[in-house]
Order: structure tokens, then C-alpha cells, then sequence
């Protein structure tokens, strides 16, 4: 329990709903309702009539609302307030090139259409060093792989994201009935060189090497889209994450379903915890919670 929770319980029993309450806070309508639930664990019963509407406390969110707002107010007594000026700031998001390329793209795009005047500041690095820009507050927010315990950060996750094999059109992978590591050293692998941005080609190449199998490396490569296009050229075949086809891309590659082999990996939304966020920042989160999880959800995978 933190203050938080304590200050979402307070606006909702002053009749705000709870997206106008997340709103006031600054953070996600999603990130609300994971906080209630935990509070509602944390107290050992329901706080809200669910089926109610306008939304209403039970008699134990009424009591403990009541308890806790002098409490609330002395805390935020305590919080000094953002300057005015941080409002106008950019948004700061941090991710891997892929991420941002593949996953995040379109929807900076319609947030832009919608809200012209929001600018974004774009972090692109490793995972690792993405979670440390949260950490510092370098960047209001992460989308990535769950971030290590002992960093204690917020993490919401947005989906599975699934590991497919690419290789060229009508390749003999696909008449292949189960895919194993063995079938896959038979042929050139084309690596991306940067594993820290999406370690689906070294994943492939410590299954090899726990079988004893000596895959051959065709070459190394800076990036999932050049990894693609030297696919479609016929030079071997490579590994990543679903998200990186476009259905542009199903003319010159086949796309088979590596589940099997490399484990699948989710997606979510990381941020540091306690730190308010700006109004702006909040609506770009609630356009990510919103969309990305269909999105992973509806990638078309061909299976071996």
C-alpha cells in the first residue's frame, strides 16, 4: 500500500470515476485498476460495488476511504509539485530499435495525428540500459521485457510475444512435420549482431550448441530488417520476434512458429513507481494499453 492507492481511494468516494481519478494521478486507467485490486487484497475484501454505476464504495471502501484521507493530505503536503513548465516537456520513451520500429510506430503516429502539439523523446538502446533511463527518471516510461526485481519498477504487461524461424519462399524447412534444432543447423543462419536487442538468434544458437550441433553462421547483421531482407535474398535463414513481419513481407519470406523451440517472451509497460506522470504521457499509455495487446494477439504465424 502507498499513497497512491490511498489518494485513488480518496477521489473515487469523492465521486470521481475511476478514469477520471487515474487521470488526476497520472497514470493509466489500467494501472488504476491493478492498484484497487491489490489494495482490495492487501484489505482482504471488495471496495467497490462492481455492477454499480456511478461507481460506489462498499462499506469497507467508505471506511477506509475516510480513515485515510487526512492521511493522504498530510503526505501530499509532503510531494513537492511539478513545475508548470514541465507540462510542455516531451514525452520520453524508452525501448529497443526493434520495438520501437516494429511495435510502437503506428501508434506514435495516431497519438500524433490526434495531439499534433505533443512532442516525443525517443530513447532507443539495449533492455538493460532501457530500464536504467526509467530508473533515473530519464524517461517516463519503458515498453519491453519485465524489468529484475531488485530495480523495483512498475511493470504492466501488454502480451506474449512469440518467436517465429524466417526463411525464403517455398523453403524445405516448410515441408518439414515437427521443427527441431537439428533441421535448423542444416542451413545458414544469419544473425543480428546486436543481441541485446532481441536475443532470438543467440537463443538459436545455444540450442545448437546444447545438442552438439554446429550451426553455420551465413553473417552477422545490424538489425532484424536487414536480417529480413538477406532472408528473402536466399542467404540462409534467421530468428526473431513475430512483430517484426509486416504482411508486405509474406511475398519473399515464409514465416514458421519457433514456440517449440525458443521460449516465448512478453511485452508490457515499465515505469518507475510513486512518479506521477504528465496528463499527455497518460494518454499515450492509455493508446499503447489499448491497442497493443490485440495487435500481438492477431500476428498470423504459419507452423512448421
Amino acid at each position: 500500500m502507498d499513497i497512491r492507492d490511498l489518494q485513488l481511494l480518496r477521489l473515487t468516494a469523492l465521486g470521481q470515476s475511476l478514469s477520471q481519478a487515474a487521470e488526476t494521478l497520472g497514470i493509466s486507467q489500467p494501472t488504476a485498476t491493478k492498484l484497487i485490486q491489490n489494495l482490495e487484497n492487501e484489505m482482504g475484501g471488495d471496495l467497490f460495488f462492481r455492477r454499480k454505476r456511478p461507481i460506489q464504495l462498499t462499506p469497507l471502501g467508505l471506511s477506509m476511504a475516510e480513515r485515510a484521507s487526512p492521511l493522504v493530505d498530510e503526505l501530499e503536503l509532503l510531494i513537492p509539485q511539478a513545475p508548470q513548465g514541465e507540462l510542455n516537456l516531451p514525452i520520453v520513451i524508452a525501448a529497443t530499435t526493434e520495438v520501437f520500429a516494429h511495435v510502437l510506430a503506428d501508434v506514435l503516429g495516431r497519438f500524433h495525428v490526434k495531439w499534433p502539439d505533443v512532442r516525443f523523446a525517443i530513447r532507443e538502446g539495449v533492455q538493460n540500459a532501457s530500464f536504467e533511463s526509467v530508473v533515473s527518471g530519464q524517461a517516463h516510461f519503458m515498453v519491453g521485457g519485465k524489468p529484475p526485481a531488485r530495480l523495483r519498477l512498475d511493470y504492466m504487461p501488454l502480451g506474449v510475444v512469440r518467436r517465429v524461424v524466417l526463411a525464403p519462399i517455398s523453403h524445405p524447412l516448410l515441408q518439414v512435420r515437427r521443427l527441431t534444432f537439428g533441421e535448423l543447423a542444416k542451413w545458414p543462419i544469419i544473425v543480428s549482431g546486436m543481441y541485446e536487442y532481441d536475443p532470438s538468434p543467440q537463443a538459436l544458437l545455444a540450442g545448437f550448441k546444447r545438442q552438439g550441433l554446429q550451426g553455420q553462421i551465413a553473417f552477422e547483421v545490424g538489425n532484424m530488417d536487414s536480417m529480413k531482407r538477406y532472408v528473402a535474398m536466399g542467404f540462409g535463414i534467421g530468428a526473431g520476434p513475430a512483430y517484426i513481419v509486416e504482411t508486405g513481407d509474406l511475398e519473399q519470406l515464409s514465416v514458421i512458429s519457433a514456440s517449440s523451440l525458443l521460449p516465448n517472451r512478453e511485452m508490457g509497460i515499465v515505469t518507475l513507481p510513486a512518479k506521477p506522470l504528465p496528463a499527455q504521457t497518460t494518454k499515450l499509455l492509455e493508446m499503447i494499453t489499448s491497442e497493443v495487446p490485440a495487435w500481438l494477439e492477431q500476428i498470423q504465424l504459419f507452423d512448421a
